[in-house]
């Protein structure tokens, strides 16, 4: 999912997902999902196997390291 410049909306659409239960990796470079984006996929609780979440080139600042660092 790399390169989509997705942004913040399509992050929390991203976040809202319940389904990708057995999901491992997520690469989401270059997407321009920034503070607000990185906070809504702090958000989801059914990605319970998320291994590796690649965030490279997103404008992701402190607010939106904390979030997922939660």
């Amino acid at each position: 999912m790399s390169n989509n410049k997705i942004g913040a909306e399509g992050a929390t659409a991203l976040s809202k997902n319940t389904t990708w239960i057995n999901l491992q990796t997520l690469d989401l470079i270059n997407n321009s999902i920034g503070d607000e984006g990185a906070t809504a996929l702090n958000k989801n609780t059914t990605w319970i196997n998320l291994q590796t979440l690649t965030l490279e080139y997103n404008k992701i600042g402190a607010e939106g390291a904390t979030a997922l660092s939660k």
